[in-house]
């Protein structure tokens, strides 16, 4: 049987590795079970560096941490979809099978984990179908897809950066500056 590949064997040889606290990941929680449908929905956003919980399933997390982290061309406060990862697999002529990482096992501990209050993320809530289904799928090559996905991308990610900027805020009751955003 073969074995999985080290972790740090993962990403392309010279890929760059951003500082994992400052990129993130944002996961539909339930996406594989095809609730993307109906009314408004909730996604969840984490660190990379959350990956690496002792209570998601090693190596699986780190594996995801280091996909996540070490695309080339990612830099701070990235944004990354689960399918983008996919995506990015793909073009190596590789899936989640092949670097040994189960991908929904990950993901709905992350979403368990945050659902008992043992991990921190951001919740984002009143998205679309349409915007749940962008993010869950691996995208098409079609160019209004791409566009669309990037606007996406891009609103969302802005509201991680005002949710982010009202964590740091010193007026905030709780304030540390210490303590991790996600």
């Amino acid at each position: 049987m073969p074995q999985p590949p080290p972790i740090g064997a993962v990403a392309p040889p010279g890929a760059a590795r951003p500082d994992a606290t400052d990129v993130w990941l944002l996961l539909v929680p339930g996406a594989h079970l095809g609730r993307t449908t109906g009314t408004a929905g909730r996604a969840l956003v984490v660190a990379a560096r959350t990956l690496a919980h002792p209570k998601l399933r090693q190596p699986d997390g780190a594996r995801l941490a280091e996909l996540v982290g070490t695309a080339p061309g990612r830099t701070p406060h990235d944004l990354v979809f689960p399918s983008d990862v996919a995506a990015e697999l793909a073009a190596s002529d590789a899936d989640f099978a092949t670097v040994w990482l189960d991908l929904e096992g990950v993901l709905e501990a992350v979403a368990r984990l945050h659902a008992r209050g043992e991990l921190r993320a951001l919740e984002l809530g009143g998205l679309s179908a349409e915007e749940l289904r962008l993010i869950a799928r691996v995208p098409s090559a079609a160019e209004a897809e791409v566009v669309v996905r990037e606007e996406l991308r891009e609103r969302l990610r802005r509201r991680v950066l005002r949710a982010r900027q009202r964590w740091y805020h010193p007026a905030r009751r709780d304030f540390r500056p210490t303590d991790p955003f996600l």
